[in-house]
Order: C-alpha cells, then structure tokens, then sequence
C-alpha cells in the first residue's frame, strides 16, 4: 500500500530554468561543460556563485541574465499544488528528491514547501538522480520502504532509477497523465 508520494521539483512541481538555459546558451562546444558545471554544483562539489560564474564564462552571458534564466525563471505548477493538498488532507506523506544546489526556497514559496514531509537535495547527499543513493537517503528520512512509496518525474532515467531501488514510479509528462496514473497505482483522495 502506497503511503508517500514523492515529487521531483524541476520539470514536475516547477519549471526547470536551468533546461531553458542549456537549450538558450548550450552549443556543441559548451554543452560537455555545462553539464559538468551542473553535475558538481548538484552534488556540492561547487558553491552556486562558482557555478554561475563559470556558466557565464563558458557561455559568455552576464551574470544577470544567466541567474534570470536559470533562477528566476521558475514557475511552480498550481495545478498539481491543488492536487498535492489534497493528497496531503488524504492523509499521504509528501516528499521532494530533487538534483538542486541550493534550498528550494529560492525557488518555490515557503508555505508551498511546508505541504512536504521531507525534502532531499542532492548536494546536501552528495548524490544526483538516477544514482541510488539519493532515493535511499529519501526512504531512510521516511522510514518507509520503497513499496510503501511512489516518484514522479519528468525525466524517464529518474523513473527507471527509482524503480532500480523498488520505488514505483511514474514519469510526469502532463497534470491529466499524471492523476490517471496516480489512479491506476490505487493512490485513493478523500
């Protein structure tokens, strides 16, 4: 019996800025080190001002349009926040495993963030989706096992990486998509 629901932030509860950027600003030439640069800045390898500066160097954006897009550009999903309620007044627990370098706060408002039970970022584990890891670090803060729960994401590596550790999973490509197979997965509102 499922007993927590648990959310990626970017691409699921947000949009994802740092996607905008790459897809802006990445070129065959820069795109190894961008990725490189999120990597170490998700894992807590690199603070996110070294981040962003060596961003802006790579891509040759000013820092201020870079922490624009990157950062500011987030934009929560209230119709999945309306449903995330509801699923809380169920009586579900409420997680968040996201590849982040910084707290959530600087992207989502606080009374949106106190609706989860338990947040865990990678570069507070030193870990990234789809490494096990991080999905085992979130089951150990719940004290649940991995039956007991259920991962939405937008990306299918993140599913397949949380189903490698016997969470069931489903990948999020729409709010409609989302509720159906929430429904066929025995996720019950009342």
């Amino acid at each position: 019996m499922i007993k927590a629901v648990i959310f990626d932030c970017f691409g699921v509860l947000t949009e994802d800025g740092w996607l905008a950027f790459q897809d802006q600003y990445g070129t065959t030439e820069n795109m190894e080190v961008l990725s490189y640069l999120n990597y170490q800045s998700d894992t807590g390898q690199i603070t996110y001002k070294q981040f962003l500066l060596s961003v802006c160097k790579s891509t040759g954006v000013n820092k201020e349009d870079a922490r624009r897009i990157i950062s500011a550009a987030y934009h929560p999903n209230e119709l999945l926040f309306e449903y995330i309620r509801t699923l809380k007044n169920s009586g579900y627990l409420l997680g968040i495993i996201s590849n982040a370098n910084s707290e959530l706060t600087n992207y989502l408002p606080k009374e949106v963030l106190d609706l989860f039970d338990e947040i865990t970022l990678s570069y507070q584990v030193h870990a990234v989706k789809p490494e096990p890891r991080i999905y085992q670090s979130h089951l150990e803060k719940l004290n649940l096992s991995a039956e007991q729960t259920i991962f939405i994401d937008d990306r299918d590596d993140n599913c397949v990486g949380a189903r490698a550790v016997g969470i069931q999973s489903v990948q999020y490509l729409n709010f409609y998509q989302f509720q159906e197979d929430l429904d066929e997965a025995g996720i019950t509102i009342t």
